[in-house]
């Protein structure tokens, strides 16, 4: 896998470190958006949830998702079982839960 890291050093002691990946290749996952491929993670530190964005296979568009609403897929060359899609929400009601 290669992937392209970029980090932000904290200022000062009180900062946090921040971190955007760029995953090459991008990994599967299932979201309450439905089936997509995340493109980038992006990590602000320890006291909020890293985000995930989302290439979304049905719409074609591209969201910010809370790793908790994130389910890798399975691999089956692997035995491992897909699992079950995060509660299904629509796309009007996700807008303010996806951008957390």
């Amino acid at each position: 896998m290669k992937s392209k890291v970029q980090f932000e050093i904290p200022d000062s002691p009180g900062d946090t470190m921040r971190a955007m990946i760029q995953l090459e290749p991008p990994i599967w996952v299932t979201t309450p958006l439905g089936e997509g491929h995340c493109l980038v993670l992006i990590d602000y530190g320890v006291s909020t949830n890293t985000v995930w964005l989302v290439h979304i296979f049905e719409t074609g568009k591209v969201y910010h998702v809370d790793s908790s609403d994130i389910r890798v897929m399975g691999n089956a060359m692997y035995g491992i079982e897909h699992p079950d899609q995060p509660g299904k929400v629509n796309e009007k009601s996700n807008r303010s839960k996806a951008r957390r």
